[in-house]
């Protein structure tokens, strides 16, 4: 007993002992979350500046749970799924702190999580490489104070989810670059299977990152005198997790709505809305005509501006291409480049539209480049050659802080960020014409989900699309009153609303995305006289930015 005692003390007395220390990347982690939290709770609690699509992703996740018929499919199968996941816990807590879902807030704290998660990623991909501590802290803060990155690391967009799954596979890919390690190449795998659930341009990286590591891999086999199934085995580790990722979801759709590619199909995917916004299918909007050169030319003003070191980086003169700068430029351009290529072949083409959000990718990829110019400067052996290197890597260093101005510029400006400029304007302007991007925006659907409140309307009383109606679903205290989209009998509602219980329809205007609302698809006509069976209660006019001008009809 005396023994057992004794070895307890020891143990305590050990335990009591040990001092936990942060790392420096876990500080990095805090500084940074805590940075863009604050921006996000600026942004949405003080400015008013909610994007729609960030919103939207809440609303998402607020009806799985709390809507007149929460079911998990609920989640949709339009985009991928990832970012609506770690939401729900948040917006489970919206009696404790309603801002999370009426603000958006639950959105800008899981954006906050991921780029904080992002830039710790991208710190040790160039400190795996052996830069130096200076150099290493350097293209952190030229990643992580980029106006750009801080605007989608707070605003709760998908973007910040995006890059921290890139930039976790692009320092796999490196290490599996360096040492062959198949535990990195598997790591690869997972996090392109990741990114995928997370946006679909990430094929682009997918499908790039493959054929990069079947290419080293032949040359390794080649120069050791392997065997090829060495060759169909790496590339087998590095893919299937991606294209398990890929069969499932597709799958997953099939089964539960009779599509495997919702996003193609869907009356509400991309397709559509860009078959809505156009003029027509090659045309985008603003006048750019798909393949020309005036859309060409904005494309590369984008890309400038977000990254203005990135035509630099090449004219640097570095040293001996050392393995560690080989595998951060290899990885970079396959993992990044690739997700950055996909989209500016989709925007050249027309199929998508041009906002300046969908290059973020750019970012990162400067800054992992100008890492690889460094890295291999770093290699210098001879004490002139050194001191030349390191005037060279503090020049490429610095040349990537030139982004932060001009990425401020691109953001403010109409004809290079021509999507939010107005809502960006309003966070640093109180000018009367930034007013709709701040205190008026989305003051109109608030208004509805307070009209209908008042009205203490019984369950299942409101037909709505949350296609566009999603801000009066969850600005509203009763979500249940509403009949959404993604209940299971929305469609046999729409059919026959007034044999189903409904009271009121709310539709938008039917003109661009309103097109698309399933109400003005089942009754052409219906917003301008109510298709013979409803009478127009209110018309609620678009106020800011982002409001949507609607009309409330009673059911005769």
């Amino acid at each position: 007993m005396a023994s057992n005692v004794l070895v307890i003390r020891t143990r305590i007395q050990i335990l009591t002992g040990i001092r936990w220390r942060p790392t420096e990347p876990q500080i990095l982690f805090v500084l940074l979350f805590t940075v863009y939290f604050v921006a996000a709770c600026y942004l949405t609690l003080v400015a008013n500046v909610i994007y729609g699509d960030a919103w939207s992703r809440v609303e998402i996740a607020y009806r799985i749970l709390s809507s007149r018929d929460p079911h998990l499919a609920a989640i949709g199968f339009i985009w991928g799924p990832l970012p609506e996941i770690p939401l729900l816990p948040l917006v489970a807590l919206k009696a404790l702190w309603p801002q999370l879902v009426t603000s958006s807030l639950a959105g800008g704290i899981v954006s906050s999580l991921c780029m904080a998660g992002g830039a710790v990623q991208l710190r040790g991909f160039v400190a795996d490489a052996g830069l130096s501590r200076p150099f290493v802290w350097m293209l952190t803060a030229a990643f992580a104070l980029n106006p750009v990155i801080l605007m989608y690391g707070a605003n709760g967009m998908s973007e910040a989810m995006l890059l921290l799954f890139l930039l976790s596979a692009t320092r796999s890919l490196a290490r599996w670059l360096r040492d062959d390690s198949l535990n990195s190449l598997i790591l690869t795998g997972v996090f392109l299977a990741l990114a995928y659930l997370t946006r679909y341009e990430s094929l682009g990286a997918a499908a790039s990152v493959t054929a990069a590591v079947a290419l080293v891999s032949y040359v390794r086999v080649r120069r050791a005198g392997g065997q090829l199934w060495a060759v169909a085995n790496d590339v087998l580790l590095v893919a299937a997790p991606w294209a398990f990722a890929f069969v499932v979801w597709a799958a997953a759709s099939w089964i539960i709505t009779g599509q495997p590619f919702e996003q193609l199909t869907s009356g509400y995917g991309n397709s559509a809305q860009v078959g809505s916004i156009y003029v027509n299918r090659t045309r985008v909007p603003t006048g750019y005509t798909a393949w020309s050169w005036t859309l060409v030319r904005l494309m590369l003003s984008q890309l400038l501006l977000l990254a203005p070191a990135l035509p630099l980086v090449p004219l640097y003169k570095v040293g001996r291409l050392s393995r560690s700068a080989i595998s951060l430029a290899v990885a970079a351009v396959a993992c990044i480049g690739g997700a950055v290529a996909f989209i500016v072949a989709a925007q050249v083409a027309g199929e998508l539209a041009h906002p300046l959000r969908y290059l973020i990718g750019v970012v990162p990829l400067a800054v992992a480049l100008a890492g690889a110019c460094i890295a291999a400067n770093q290699s210098r052996q001879h004490q002139e050659g050194r001191r030349a290197a390191a005037g060279l890597s503090v020049a490429c260093a610095l040349t990537l802080f030139v982004a932060l101005p001009t990425s401020a510029f691109a953001m403010l400006d109409a004809t290079t960020d021509p999507w939010s400029f107005t809502s960006n304007r309003s966070i640093v302007s109180s000018a009367p014409d930034n007013a709709l991007g701040g205190h008026l925006n989305w003051s109109n659907e608030r208004k509805i989900a307070a009209d209908l409140d008042a009205m203490h309307l019984p369950k299942g009383a409101v037909l709505v699309d949350d296609f566009l109606g999603f801000p009066i679903v969850v600005s509203s205290g009763d979500p249940t009153q509403f009949v959404i989209t993604s209940d299971r009998d929305f469609e046999t509602v729409v059919a026959d609303p007034k044999g189903l219980g409904v009271r009121y329809i709310l539709v938008p205007v039917p003109d661009v995305l309103g097109s698309l609302d399933a109400i003005n698809r089942q009754y052409p006509g219906f917003y301008a006289s109510g298709g013979g069976f409803a009478s127009l209660v209110n018309e609620y006019p678009a106020t800011g930015v982002n409001d949507t001008t609607f009309r409330l009809f009673r059911i005769n």
